[in-house]
């Protein structure tokens, strides 16, 4: 029983990674990993904070979020956390998030690069993607 439940657990772990890889959606980090990765790394960071009861970051879920551009980017570009933000008020609270969602970006040095509140098409968040690429 103890090999079969390990070979699922591996076989799901796997075909998440894959998914995730394939650029299907979004390859999402603990904070910690992705600070840990970031330094390691010299990526940026993305942290994405929202709650599952706003409208608006149900729409930027489900639309922006899942962009094919989008994920490409954010893949490539950034390592992505996803930040429940009822849950997690003092870190939304000491990042000044008042409002959900919002998107902010750190260089790899956790420097605030720049930030974004509110929903935003998938259009216009690639040119916030670009923006934030190339900044810092």
């Amino acid at each position: 029983m103890q090999v079969f439940r390990m070979m699922t657990v591996s076989f799901l772990l796997f075909w998440t990674a894959s998914a995730a890889l394939a650029g299907d959606e979004i390859v999402w980090l603990s904070k910690d990993q992705a600070v840990e990765r970031a330094a390691a790394e010299g990526k940026k960071i993305y942290y994405y904070f929202y709650t599952p009861s706003c409208p608006s970051c149900q729409i930027m879920g489900e639309n922006t979020l899942k962009d094919p551009e989008v994920i490409r980017m954010l893949n490539a570009s950034f390592f992505s956390t996803r930040v429940h933000a009822a849950q997690n008020r003092a870190q939304a609270e000491s990042l000044g998030v008042t409002l959900v969602p919002t998107s902010i970006f750190f260089s790899a040095e956790g420097e605030e690069i720049s930030r974004q509140s509110g929903y935003l098409p998938p259009d216009e968040f690639v040119e916030v993607l670009k923006k934030a690429d190339v900044e810092k």
